[in-house]
């Protein structure tokens, strides 16, 4: 299939569309500067165990209620949801900052902002369902996701630097609370500019799905996660975050053991810029469906495969290509995830579908830096590179297995004759 070229300029000039990726774009904000900010509020103190304990139980919380939140967005509407979502995370993280700020109990703070993630809108995944609903063809729908993440990953790159300005300011418990406002701010801005946007935005904040029958299916087996097609979406993505994961920690290592710690900091900065990058050119390039389907299944490898010249070298700009490299396919990995959902999922699920996404980055991230983090600390540098540069392959092959078993099956319930099983 032919893909017609969208002009970015084009898109940002649509009424309200701009105001839409800003009101993202401040929602996010919380996502870097709330665990960042619980983070340096242990690290101040030298208490790194505690750090990564808490780090580890706000990515798990975040993540694991993920689709949940999404899927209670479909069924019963953004427009009633997101409101109460924010409210409860913004006042419990304030509750935490409170905490923290009067000197209370640290880990009675930290649990505090653990379940405000619970609750984080997920405005981020509305917005994708909106561009792959209103969006009139697949060009336009890749550029909208395009643009998209490629701002989403400079918020992240913007994250860490005012987390450091707060630390250096005034403290690191006040990014916490410049993350609840941020998510009060960009959920309001949402709504605001969905108005601006038009009917056929604001009808998407309206849209609930309630599922057939009356039953809601709140249980987590009953998540698209879970089928076949989920599966395919996931399975990827988490691969690819355990390489991104496990790299964060290797590089750390590499960088202490051949040149300075600081260095983690450049490559990671390096890795977000080729994410900026890839982004745009994957946005402008004309890639069919097919091939954006089997890119997506072989970008985990290439990020693996991208890392193993590290456990050869110890040359700096060896190191600096390698993450350029690698990030250059970070942002394409999650437009070619958005894209995908709306030719996987019926839109009574886009919501739940575009949460399990980042849902699966976030898990693979943490599964990645942990098992790295232990190879590094007992068995040294290399078979932790040995281990980063597999577990993206056995998910690209694991992942090539699961769509070749849905294509099986979409075949057979397409053949004439063949009663469904």
């Amino acid at each position: 299939m032919r893909t017609e070229k969208v002009s970015y300029r084009g898109l940002m000039r649509l009424p309200g569309y701009a105001g839409l990726l800003l009101a993202v774009c401040v929602g996010r904000l919380a996502s870097g500067l709330i665990p960042f900010g619980l983070l340096a509020v242990f690290v101040q103190t030298n208490s790194f165990m505690s750090a990564g304990v808490v780090s580890v139980c706000f990515m798990l919380a975040s993540s694991f209620s993920a689709p949940w939140r999404g899927r209670l967005i479909d069924q019963h509407s953004a427009h009633r949801m997101l409101p109460r979502l924010a409210l409860a995370a913004s006042v419990t993280a304030v509750a935490g900052f409170a905490v923290l700020h009067a000197g209370g109990s640290s880990l009675l703070g930290a649990a505090l902002v653990c379940v405000g993630a619970l609750f984080s809108p997920a405005n981020g995944a509305v917005l994708r369902s909106i561009w792959s609903s209103v969006a009139p063809d697949e060009s336009h729908r890749k550029a909208l996701h395009a643009l998209d993440s490629v701002l989403e990953e400079s918020v992240y790159v913007l994250s860490p630097l005012l987390v450091g300005s707060l630390w250096f300011t005034v403290g690191p418990d006040w990014a916490i609370l410049a993350g609840s406002s941020a998510t009060v701010l960009g959920t309001g801005l949402l709504f605001w500019f969905a108005r601006r946007a038009g009917d056929q935005v604001w009808a998407q904040l309206m849209r609930q799905s309630p599922p057939k029958g009356g039953k809601r299916g709140h249980g987590p087996m009953s998540a698209v996660v879970f089928t076949v097609p989920g599966l395919s979406l996931a399975v990827p993505m988490f691969g690819f975050a355990m390489a991104v994961g496990a790299g964060s920690i290797t590089f750390a290592a590499w960088s202490a053991q051949f040149h300075v710690a600081s260095l983690a900091g450049l490559l990671a900065g390096l890795g977000s810029l080729g994410g900026v990058v890839g982004g745009f050119l994957y946005g402008k390039a004309a890639v069919s469906d097919a091939k954006a389907a089997k890119l997506y299944l072989w970008m985990p490898a290439f990020v693996g495969l991208s890392m193993a010249p590290l456990m050869f070298s110890s040359a700096l700009w060896v190191a600096m290509a390698v993450a350029l490299c690698s990030g250059l396919v970070m942002t394409p990995m999650f437009i070619a995830a958005y894209v995908r959902v709306p030719a996987s999922f019926p839109q009574a699920h886009f919501n739940e579908a575009n949460a399990s996404i980042g849902a699966a980055y976030n898990l693979g991230s943490g599964t990645g830096s942990l098992v790295a983090g232990a190879l590094v600390e007992h068995c040294g540098l290399l078979p932790a590179f040995l281990v980063a540069v597999a577990m993206p392959l056995g998910a690209t092959a694991l992942s090539w297995l699961l769509s070749r078993r849905h294509e099986s099956a979409c075949s057979l319930a397409a053949a004439p004759g063949t009663a469904a099983p």
